[in-house]
């Protein structure tokens, strides 16, 4: 708090050579002439709708020198607006406050800005109304309570900043109007030069030779034509690439594509010494389904189970249809739990679907068997394991998920007969 004293001043000086370097301070008002001097009361270049002896009161060359007989007087004339009590007021305060009734100024401070409420906020932010703070604040600085010198000063700044700011405002809403009528004429001139060369452009174009219209014509179907032929020979390659990758039956990759990406994948694990797991599943009695209700009842099952395999995995994870009814999960940065929750999550979705006729009463389960990549293997070996313990799930009564381990025993070459 000691050192709020010399901060105010500071301040206080900072604000004066605001003010002074302010362009409104010496602009004229519209009607009325009022020149700035040491009294801030003068500070005004706006000029009101007020009776010419309260006028009087801003343009003299001393405000102090209204008596306050002649402001109670002032006072006491009917039919007064908001406005010019609050002006009489402040003229009140301010001889008050030259006689050292520094109380009773402060009063009669306060009654002038009770009428705030029914001025407008425009209109108190103009120089004339405002500088009643600036007053009250240096009245307060007299007194050293320069806490309530900063905020009334503060307030005052506020004001000064939104009168400012509507100033420029209206200069620059000013300065659009006028270069705005300039820039839509130069606009049209410009807009009419154009035209007019577009015009000529026109006039040479139709006047060029037929017989060059005609080779321009031969010459750009010709060229559509080629553009033509090429868009159709990649779309062709773009489909037989696609088949060669793609199983048609289910829209899942092939296993060439699972060799192709799989190792990829492989080798990246190991060089980045992470996690990658294998699912490899087979519909049980898939060949009982084909032989009693048909290959497109199989195909329809198929299908239905690449689409729930498809919402089970994620999107980084690379699902493929491997062969007949087994399919083919590669999960990089899957541990062998969580490898086996998928593979769970997708036997269940499997044995609770229900499918359309005529298998409405078939129940479909699959066997699931799940590896994990271990160091120095690579894609075939990890399939390989995952086979194993798909065909161990088999043994052990289907619709369930196997981890392979090392003491599992393999597979028979002609299990299949009776998956």
């Amino acid at each position: 708090m000691k050192y709020l004293p010399i901060l105010f001043t500071v301040f206080s000086l900072l604000t004066w050579r605001l003010v002074a370097a302010s362009p409104w301070v010496f602009e004229q008002a519209q009607t009325v002439e009022q020149v700035a001097d040491a009294n801030p009361l003068l500070d005004s270049r706006v000029t009101f709708t007020l009776r010419d002896e309260i006028r009087l009161l801003f343009t003299g060359d001393d405000t102090s020198k209204a008596s306050m007989s002649d402001i109670e007087a002032l006072l006491r004339q009917p039919d007064l607006n908001n406005a010019e009590y609050y002006l009489l007021y402040l003229s009140q305060a301010v001889a008050l406050t030259e006689q050292q009734l520094f109380e009773q100024a402060h009063q009669v401070f306060e009654t002038a800005i009770d009428y705030e409420t029914r001025i407008s906020e425009a209109q108190l932010a103009l120089p004339l109304f405002n500088q009643l703070y600036l007053l009250q604040s240096q009245l307060y600085e007299q007194q050293e309570n320069f806490k309530l010198a900063y905020d009334k000063r503060d307030i005052y700044f506020d004001r000064m900043i939104e009168h400012h700011q509507s100033l420029n405002k209206e200069r620059i809403e000013s300065l659009k109007e006028k270069y705005q009528t300039e820039i839509k004429e130069n606009n049209n001139e410009l807009l009419k030069n154009q035209n007019e060369l577009k015009q000529l452009q026109l006039q040479k174009l139709v006047q060029k030779d037929t017989q060059q219209q005609y080779l321009t014509l031969a010459v750009l179907i010709v060229i559509i034509v080629f553009i033509v032929l090429i868009i159709r020979q990649i779309q062709i390659r773009k489909k037989l690439t696609s088949y060669s990758r793609t199983d048609a039956l289910t829209g899942l990759s092939n296993r060439k594509v699972l060799f192709e990406q799989g190792r990829e994948m492989v080798e990246q694990v190991h060089a980045d010494q992470g996690a990658l797991s294998v699912l490899l599943f087979d519909l049980d009695y898939f060949k009982k389904i084909n032989d009693e209700f048909g290959h497109q009842a199989g195909d329809e099952v198929l299908t239905t189970v690449a689409t729930l395999a498809k919402e089970t995995v994620r999107s980084r994870d690379l699902l493929v249809r491997f062969g007949g009814e087994e399919f083919v999960a590669i999960l990089p940065d899957a541990s062998i739990e969580q490898a086996k929750a998928m593979a769970e999550r997708l036997r269940e979705k499997i044995s609770q679907t229900t499918f359309a006729s005529p298998l409405e009463q078939v129940k479909i389960t699959t066997s699931v068997g799940v590896a994990a990549l271990g160091q120095a293997m690579n894609l075939d070996q990890l399939i390989h394991n995952a086979d194993i313990a798909m065909y161990q799930a088999k043994l052990q009564g289907r619709d369930r998920v196997l981890i392979h381990h090392p003491e599992m025993e393999h597979k028979p070459a002609n299990y299949r007969r009776n998956s």
